[in-house]
């Protein structure tokens, strides 16, 4: 290996590094945002008339979904402040902490609002509901093309093997 390749390979590397920082500081903002909604509609449920259970259930509910989005924010936060540093080791770990916490908390959210839009009336919760189920359908729809897709490192091998052949001169 060469001079050349291992600059080549060294800008690659920092392309990447900064691509990482970048979806770090985007799913950063996601998940606060997930956290400050989380929070609001738990502010707004104090401003609810008590109903006894649905009251409990949403405050608990919303209180759970705010503890997990808070871990996986305060997860980001770390892994951004090792930006400087950071490696794809950084971002896995902090996947694998955040995977668990990013369902309870989406889960403890939809149960927290349709409990909070119960309080509404019996015809929003139901009308939630429908929308939450169209939702997952989509989602589920939308990660069933992605999964289709090649990963990034297989798309990457391939050019990478494509410009080893072009430089041998041997036709694509």
């Amino acid at each position: 290996m060469n001079e050349a390749d291992k600059k080549e390979r060294l800008e690659r590397l920092a392309k990447l590094q900064v691509e990482a920082k970048e979806k770090e500081g985007v799913l950063f903002v996601m998940y606060g945002a997930l956290l400050a909604f989380s929070s609001t509609a738990l502010l707004a449920l104090t401003t609810v008339p008590s109903r006894g259970f649905l009251t409990t259930v949403a405050c608990c509910s919303l209180t759970a979904a705010c503890i997990s989005f808070g871990t996986v924010v305060i997860g980001k936060i770390h892994v951004l402040h090792k930006a400087e540093g950071l490696h794809i080791g950084h971002i896995i770990v902090a996947e694998n902490f955040s995977s668990l916490a990013h369902v309870l908390g989406l889960v403890f959210l939809t149960i927290g609002i349709a409990t909070l839009v119960w309080h509404i009336s019996w015809f929003c919760a139901l009308f939630f509901i429908v929308c939450i189920g169209f939702a997952f359908h989509q989602h589920a729809r939308f990660r069933k093309a992605l999964d289709v897709m090649p990963d990034a490192r297989h798309a990457l091998d391939v050019v990478e093997n494509r410009q080893s052949t072009v430089g041998q001169g041997n036709p694509i």
